[in-house]
């Protein structure tokens, strides 16, 4: 009786399981995008529902490529750790093929976490002695980034006396480290390279 009771269980709740998968598909899949207007590279935000502005200000992992990603026109993607260069050209072109709206593809390029450490090397920030040279990683940086197809870098580490990892951020006073990290982004925009400051409140606090 008991091991008849606990088969019926286990078969409802498969049946629940099964019906749970096949609704939450139905979802993803009917979610249209039909309703945005694109003209060129012009999106007009007032023809998107408040759920896909509210997707196109997240960006999630792209280790998959995921129907949820595309179908709910997700604002980027970000990508870490691959052992070849041609597994993220694939990747970024994979997902911007799915996606109506043109992606963020992001990364953490900032020497000491090096994503491309297999097929590209580069030099850690604390290595950099002045604002020449951090433009000069700027536009290494920026270059391997757009050959690649990415164009966003959670670079540069604007931290003053970072303890946690060493050569994540530049050294110096903390008017050094911001007058490095704007050469070190304006060296990234010149690549089409968007550069995020961080952290916030930091590894130093």
């Amino acid at each position: 009786m008991k091991v008849e009771i606990i088969i019926m269980l286990i078969s409802i709740s498969i049946i629940m399981l099964m019906i749970n998968l096949y609704f939450l598909n139905s979802r993803i899949n009917s979610y249209s995008t039909d309703n945005i207007k694109i003209d060129s590279n012009m999106i007009y935000l007032d023809s998107l529902t408040l759920k896909q502005k509210l997707s196109q200000m997240i960006i999630v992992s792209g280790r998959r490529n995921n129907e949820r990603v595309t179908n709910f026109n997700i604002g980027g993607i970000y990508l870490f750790g691959s052992k070849s260069r041609e597994y993220y050209e694939n990747k970024i072109k994979a997902f911007n093929e799915d996606s109506r709206i043109k992606l963020f593809f992001s990364t953490d390029l900032e020497g000491y976490w090096n994503p491309f450490k297999r097929f590209y090397n580069s030099r850690t920030f604390s290595e950099i002695e002045d604002l020449d040279d951090a433009g000069k990683l700027g536009d290494d940086h920026g270059r391997i980034l757009a050959e690649i197809g990415f164009n966003m870098n959670f670079a540069p580490i604007a931290e003053a006396n970072g303890k946690v990892w060493d050569g994540r951020g530049f050294n110096g006073t903390s008017s050094d480290i911001a007058n490095k990290s704007n050469a070190y982004i304006s060296a990234l925009q010149k690549h089409s390279i968007i550069g995020v400051v961080k952290h916030y409140p930091g590894g130093s606090i």
